[in-house]
């Protein structure tokens, strides 16, 4: 006759957490972890405003060195090469901080975060009515004629990105909107910048910059600067 294994014992059920436990926040708990709580959260906002403040300085300062000739005299060979070398910043990322240094101010740069201010401009640019300045102080817009209202104040940053989103699928489908250009790659700037230095050994003050074509065609590339003489020396065979 086949012996039957016996049944483990069955373990006890753990105990219940009693509900007044659960609704209990951990400040409530442990009175020093929710003032050390507090205080990083309070030094993590300064950190952050102090960051925000000091991404908008970064883009003044580009605005000036974004002008003819200035980052040439700072010893690059073009502006796109120079944030490259120096900060790191993609084309993208300096264009649109330039842009939010053109549109907001300082404190409200600050106030919103750099993430919030992308958004709200990306939602400006797509929007049919010329609404930024109510865009960027979080008032109501409509997305588009006829279509719905939204309280930007009120919404998070994801939110108004999704907004975006769908203003420029129904454009696009509408046929009132087409993709941005393409701009040059990160392959074909350092060939400008390798260029121009070639240019520099051999004593030419000259500069290799390098310009996207249409979608599909290969960029161009322009050397400015070159006197006549200097333009015999290059072309020579």
């Amino acid at each position: 006759m086949a012996r039957t294994k016996p049944d483990a014992p069955k373990k006890p059920d753990a105990p219940e957490t009693p509900a007044s436990d659960l609704q209990r926040r951990p400040a409530e708990m442990d009175p020093e972890v929710a003032a050390a709580a507090k205080a990083a959260l309070e030094a993590a906002r300064g950190a952050f405003r102090d960051a925000s403040r000091g991404m908008y300085e970064l883009g003044q300062a580009l605005a000036l060195l974004q002008r003819p000739g200035m980052s040439e005299a700072a010893g690059h060979a073009g502006f796109e090469a120079l944030c490259a070398a120096e900060f790191e910043l993609h084309p993208q990322t300096v264009d649109r901080l330039l842009r939010a240094v053109g549109h907001v101010s300082g404190e409200l740069f600050t106030a919103l975060g750099p993430s919030r201010v992308n958004a709200l401009l990306d939602l400006a640019t797509v929007t049919e009515a010329d609404d930024t300045a109510a865009i960027l102080t979080g008032e109501v817009v409509r997305l588009w004629k006829g279509g719905p209202k939204v309280d930007l104040a009120k919404v998070p940053t994801e939110k108004i990105i999704e907004h975006t989103k769908a203003v420029r699928a129904r454009a696009l489908a509408l046929g009132e909107w087409t993709p941005e250009p393409r701009t040059a790659t990160a392959e074909e700037r350092e060939a400008a910048e390798a260029a121009t230095k070639r240019l520099h050994h051999m004593g030419i003050a000259a500069t290799v910059t390098v310009r996207a074509t249409e979608p599909g065609s290969p960029s161009e590339f322009d050397i400015v600067g070159l006197d006549r003489s200097e333009l015999e020396r290059v072309t020579k065979a």
